[in-house]
C-alpha cells in the first residue's frame, strides 16, 4: 500500500504538462485583409510594417480599414498506435511487461478524432492611419493575432493531448513613421496583447519523473520505466490517467515592431519588418480530476487521501515568437500589380512550454511534496517560412486579387500532436472590392467595400516518428476566414 500512496502524490506535479502548442499551426490567417503585408497599402501596416505608413499617407490625411472576419477551424487527426499497450486497468509498471498483459487489440489503428467549428465571435478588423505632417505618420489598430476553438470526443484517441481549447488574443496597438525622402520611410510600433485560455485534457501520470523517483528511491525501491522517456507499454493506464481542466485563465503581454520601407523607383516598392513577441502566461483556475480508487480509497489507512478533484491555480505560458515580415511589390502598369511576399517565425526559441499548479490540496508532508509544481512539456519547434505571390487588377470602379502561397510546418515529427497540428500548408485567397468616390453623408470620404476569402489547408501529414508513440498517425487541418471590410479616406 506504501507505494500506491507515492503514486498517488505525484499525481500533484504530473498535471503540469498542460500548455498548449497552438501557437505553430493557429495564428490568424488574416489580419488586416488577405492582402495586407510588409509592402501591403493600407492601414493594417501598424502590424505588418509600421513604416508603409508613410507611403500610405502621401496622398491623403486620413484612411481607416474596419471589418470583421469570420473565422473557422477543421482538424482531423488518425490515430494509430504503432507501439505495445498492456490492458487499460492493468498495472504493470516496469518494461517488458508480460506478452501475457499486452493488449492486441490496443495495437494498430486506433479511430479518427475530428473537432471543426468557427470561433464564436467574428475576429475585428479596425485599423486606423494619420499623418501628421509631411514626414510623420501615426497608426493605430486592435486585432486578434491568434485564436482557436476546437473540441474534441473526450474519450477519442487524442484525449491525452487535447481534449478541448479555447483561445482568443486581441491586440491594441499604435505606430508611427518618419517619411525620410520619396523613397525611403522608417516604422516603429508596440502592442497590449491580451487573452483568454480555457482548456482540458488527460494527464498520463506514467510519464512524470518524480513518480518515476518515487517508486525507485527508498523505502520502495522498486524499480519502474516511468517519466518522460516510458515506453508504451506502461502508458495510458486508466488509473493514471487523470482528467484535466484548466480556465478560464487571463494573460497581458505585449509586442513590438521596427520596419523599413524603401521605392528605389516609384513602381517598385520593398519592405521589411522586425516582430518582437514575448510569452503570453495565462492565470487562472484548475480542477484535477482524482476520482478513482487508488486515489480516494485506498490510502485512507495510511493517512493520505486526495479528494475527489483538486482544485487551485494555474499559469500557462503560451508562446509568441519573434519574426520576419517581408515583401516586394511591383505595379506593372496602371492597372495591373504583383507582390512576393512572406514572414520568418523564429519559432525555434521555443524547446519547450511550461504550466505551473498550485493549490493547499497537492500538499503530501509525508513524501515532502510541496503546495506547487512545474513541468516543462518538449515541442523542440522549427523556425518556419512563409511565402505568397499576390496579382491584382483594379479599374477606377473596382478591383479583384488572388494569392497562393505555401507555408512550412513548425512541428517536428517527434512532438507533433493535436495541440499542435502542423505540416506543409498550401494557401488561396481571393479578394474583390468595389470604390464608390466621395461620400457626402461621410465627410466627404471616398468610400470603398471589400470581400475576403482566404483559405489555408495542411496536406494530410502521416507521422510515424512521433516519441514514445505518443501521436503517430495522419493529421490535417483547414483553416479558413471570410472578411467583410471598408476602406474610408479623407
Amino acid at each position: 500500500m506504501k507505494r500506491l500512496a507515492l503514486a498517488a502524490a505525484t499525481a500533484a506535479t504530473a498535471a503540469a504538462p498542460l500548455a498548449p502548442a497552438l501557437a505553430s499551426g493557429l495564428s490568424a490567417p488574416v489580419v488586416g485583409t488577405s492582402f495586407s503585408s510588409a509592402v501591403g497599402n493600407d492601414p493594417a501596416a501598424v502590424y505588418w510594417n509600421p513604416a508603409m505608413l508613410g507611403p500610405l499617407l502621401r496622398e491623403q490625411d486620413t484612411e481607416v480599414l474596419a471589418g470583421l472576419s469570420a473565422l473557422y477551424l477543421d482538424v482531423t487527426y488518425d490515430r494509430v498506435r504503432r507501439g505495445e499497450y498492456q490492458y487499460r486497468d492493468s498495472l504493470r509498471f516496469k518494461a517488458p511487461v508480460p506478452r501475457e498483459d499486452i493488449n492486441a487489440a490496443r495495437s494498430g489503428d486506433a479511430g479518427e478524432a475530428h473537432a471543426a467549428g468557427f470561433i464564436p465571435l467574428p475576429a475585428p478588423q479596425l485599423f486606423l492611419g494619420g499623418r501628421i505632417d509631411d514626414e510623420f505618420a501615426y497608426g493605430l489598430g486592435v486585432f486578434v493575432p491568434f485564436g482557436a476553438v476546437l473540441e474534441f470526443d473526450d474519450n477519442g484517441p487524442q484525449k491525452w493531448a487535447l481534449q478541448s481549447v479555447e483561445l482568443f488574443a486581441v491586440e491594441v496597438a499604435a505606430a508611427a513613421a518618419w517619411q525620410a525622402n520619396d523613397q525611403l520611410s522608417f516604422g516603429v510600433g508596440a502592442g497590449i496583447v491580451g487573452g483568454q485560455l480555457r482548456l482540458r485534457k488527460v494527464v498520463d501520470l506514467a510519464s512524470t519523473p518524480l513518480m518515476a523517483a518515487a517508486f525507485a528511491d527508498p523505502p520502495i525501491g522498486q524499480e519502474n520505466s516511468f517519466g518522460p522517456n516510458a515506453p508504451s507499454e506502461v502508458r495510458e493506464l486508466d488509473a493514471l490517467s487523470r482528467p484535466v481542466d484548466i480556465g478560464p485563465g487571463y494573460g497581458l503581454s505585449w509586442a513590438g515592431r521596427i520596419g523599413v520601407a524603401y521605392a528605389p523607383i516609384p513602381e517598385l516598392q520593398l519592405g521589411l519588418a522586425y516582430i518582437h513577441r514575448v510569452p503570453l502566461t495565462f492565470t487562472g483556475e484548475f480542477a484535477l480530476d482524482m476520482d478513482d480508487p487508488l486515489f480516494t480509497e485506498d490510502l485512507v489507512a495510511q493517512g493520505l487521501r486526495y479528494p475527489r478533484e483538486v482544485n487551485g491555480k494555474a499559469e500557462v505560458e503560451f508562446p509568441l515568437p519573434p519574426s520576419l515580415n517581408f515583401g516586394v511589390s511591383y505595379e506593372i502598369d496602371q492597372q495591373w500589380s504583383v507582390a512576393l511576399t512572406g514572414s520568418v517565425f523564429f519559432n525555434s526559441v521555443v524547446q519547450d512550454l511550461t504550466a505551473t499548479l498550485q493549490s493547499n490540496e497537492l500538499v503530501q508532508p509525508e513524501l515532502g511534496l510541496g503546495d506547487s509544481a512545474t513541468v516543462a512539456l518538449p515541442r523542440d519547434w522549427n523556425d518556419t517560412v512563409q511565402v505568397d505571390l499576390r496579382g491584382m487588377y483594379a479599374s477606377d470602379d473596382w478591383y479583384a486579387g488572388a494569392i497562393v502561397g505555401y507555408h512550412t510546418p513548425a512541428s517536428p515529427d517527434e512532438t507533433l500532436d493535436v495541440s499542435s497540428p502542423d505540416g506543409d500548408r498550401v494557401v488561396v485567397a481571393l479578394q474583390g472590392g468595389m470604390e464608390f468616390g466621395k461620400i457626402n453623408w461621410l465627410w466627404g470620404a471616398d468610400l470603398g467595400i471589400l470581400a475576403d476569402v482566404h483559405v489555408q489547408y495542411v496536406l494530410p501529414r502521416e507521422n510515424t516518428n512521433s516519441d514514445y508513440d505518443l501521436a503517430n498517425g495522419t493529421y490535417s487541418l483547414l483553416l479558413a476566414a471570410v472578411t467583410g471590410a471598408i476602406r474610408a479616406r479623407f
